[in-house]
């Protein structure tokens, strides 16, 4: 079975419409002008959440992301992903 394919980046304008609500409740993301320059990181790190739509989007699976970033928590990448998943059409 291939990968999902997301085919978001946080550029999206629903995406930085979602996740800055998202932000605003109990969120996994956060941002902060003094955490990379603003960028929507997970909670907690300086992981961008960027970086785990780039790894879905060339191949890589949810489990192989957060070895690579083991900061990152497990729930945190899937709420995140659901977030993703909810966006209307």
């Amino acid at each position: 079975r291939s990968p999902k394919k997301i085919g978001l980046s946080c550029t999206d304008d629903f995406a930085q419409t979602s996740l800055t609500m998202a932000v605003l409740d109990h969120s996994p993301i956060t941002s902060s002008p003094n955490v990379l320059g603003g960028a929507l990181v997970f909670t907690g790190t300086r992981v961008p959440v960027q970086t785990l739509l780039d790894y879905l989007n060339d191949g890589f699976t949810l489990t192989q992301f957060l070895e690579f970033f083991p900061s990152v928590p497990r729930s945190d990448a899937e709420e995140f992903l659901r977030i993703l998943e909810n966006k209307p059409e």
